[in-house]
């Protein structure tokens, strides 16, 4: 049995491509062996349009999720302006395209207090990369930052992105709380 000697000349390709343009590009596979060689190439499109896309609290704090109104008001003139739903505080989007997207969530920072300016814990950040499918419905609860009081400090609310089924995708906690006792420092 005499093996294939494949030989490949370029031994890559590449080229930046917009709208409306063309190139051709020369890509030589020879095989000098004694073993026939199948092969195929293909195209790949990854679909990436670099879109980010900031999803917010919405400016709220404390335990209550913000309203349709607030998110409205959040996100008019983004790329998420009309694109969010809220359900009982929950976030709802669909996603527009198929491909890998790029999903990073914080949790909310715990609250501070008032009379020493003490900070409570960060909150975690998360970072993941995940296959989408256009159409997928994800779920968004956006961590918010625990209250500022005088020498107690509620914790910071975690963050969560989960399909409509409920399965969970990333999940980032919330900072701890802090109290602060007199005569003592930050607990």
């Amino acid at each position: 049995l005499i093996f294939p000697d494949i030989v490949v000349s370029s031994d890559s390709l590449h080229a930046d491509l917009y709208t409306g343009d063309s190139i051709a590009q020369t890509l030589t596979i020879s095989n000098d062996g004694g073993d026939t060689l199948n092969w195929s190439a293909g195209i790949v499109n990854l679909g990436r349009d670099e879109t980010s896309y900031a999803f917010t609290n919405c400016g709220n704090s404390g335990r209550d999720g913000p309203s349709q109104s607030d998110c409205n008001a959040e996100y008019a003139g983004t790329g998420l302006d009309g694109q969010v739903t809220l359900n009982n505080g929950i976030q709802e989007w669909v996603v527009p395209h198929s491909g890998t997207y790029t999903i990073t969530a914080k949790g909310a920072d715990g609250g501070k207090t008032t009379y020493y300016g003490e900070q409570g814990g960060e909150g975690a950040q998360m970072h993941g990369e995940f296959e989408l499918t256009a159409g997928d419905i994800l779920q968004l609860l956006v961590g918010q930052a625990g209250q500022t009081v005088t020498n107690v400090s509620g914790g910071g609310g975690g963050s969560f992105v989960v399909t409509s089924s409920d399965d969970p995708l990333i999940i980032a906690g919330g900072g701890g709380a802090i109290v602060l006792e007199e005569y003592e420092h930050a607990k």
